[in-house]
């Protein structure tokens, strides 16, 4: 099933820094992953 609009905010605010962490160690730009 796929997650509602508010769903995928809380996984994104929950993973923010995380995602952010691994951009900087595997040097590639994961931008689109933060976008809702």
């Amino acid at each position: 099933a796929a997650l509602s609009k508010e769903e995928r905010q809380q996984l994104l605010e929950f993973y923010r820094d995380d995602i952010l962490k691994l951009q900087d160690l595997i040097q590639r730009d994961l931008s689109v992953w933060l976008t809702v």
